[in-house]
C-alpha cells in the first residue's frame, strides 16, 4: 500500500536514431499512437525519454504528482490501487504496447493507481512539461491525448454495466473481451 516507498532508481536509456525508429514502429502497430497524426507522433518521440526498471520497482505512485504519460515498451507493468487496511487490488496488466497514467497527465491531478514494474520493464516516457508544451504549442492535439483517456472510460462503462447484469461466465466472456481491445 502507501507504506511503499518510491524509489525513483530508474536507469536512463540513451536511445539512438535506430532505436527510435524501432520504438516508432513498435508503437504505430497500436491503435491510439498509430492512429495519430505523423507531425504529433514525432513530437512525442523527439520529447520522450526511455526509462529501465527492476522487477518490483515503483514507476509512479499512487496519489503522487503526475511525472508524464507512459507507455510499456518490454516487460509486464501492473496498475494496483489501495483498498483499505494496505490490501490492493489488481487493476491492470499493462503488456508492451499499453499507455498508462494518462488520467493524472492530462488532468494534473495526483495519480489514482501505483505502476509497478512486475517484471524488468522499459517504458517510453512523455513528460507532463513536454506533453503540456506540446498542447499548449497546438491546442488541436490535446483532443488525441484526451481520446486515450476516454476510450479507457467507455471500457470501464461497459464493465460497469456487465458486473450489475451478467452472471459470472458471461462477465468473464465480456472482460476477456474487453482486454483485447485495449
Amino acid at each position: 500500500g502507501h507504506n511503499r516507498r518510491l524509489h525513483d532508481k530508474w536507469a536512463a536509456v540513451d536511445v539512438n536514431a535506430d532505436e527510435q525508429q524501432q520504438i516508432h514502429r513498435f508503437l504505430s502497430s497500436g491503435e491510439w499512437y498509430g492512429g495519430l497524426p505523423a507531425a504529433l507522433q514525432a513530437l512525442i518521440l523527439s520529447r520522450s525519454v526511455v526509462r529501465k526498471y527492476a522487477k518490483g520497482q515503483v514507476i509512479s505512485l499512487e496519489a503522487s504528482v503526475p511525472k508524464g504519460l507512459y507507455a510499456a515498451l518490454e516487460g509486464m507493468v501492473h496498475c494496483v490501487r489501495e483498498v483499505g487496511d494496505g490490501e490492493e487490488a489488481l487493476i491492470h496488466v499493462c503488456e508492451p504496447g499499453f499507455w498508462f497514467a494518462e488520467y493524472a497527465a492530462l488532468t494534473g491531478n495526483t495519480t489514482i493507481g501505483t505502476f509497478l514494474a512486475h517484471t524488468r520493464a522499459r517504458v517510453l516516457l512523455l513528460p507532463k512539461v513536454q506533453l503540456d508544451r506540446i498542447v499548449a504549442d497546438e491546442p488541436r492535439y490535446y483532443e488525441a491525448f484526451a481520446r486515450l483517456a476516454l476510450d479507457r472510460y467507455a471500457v470501464l462503462v461497459r464493465m460497469l454495466s456487465e458486473i450489475r447484469e451478467l452472471s459470472p461466465e458471461a462477465r468473464l466472456r465480456g472482460r476477456l473481451a474487453l482486454l483485447a481491445q485495449m
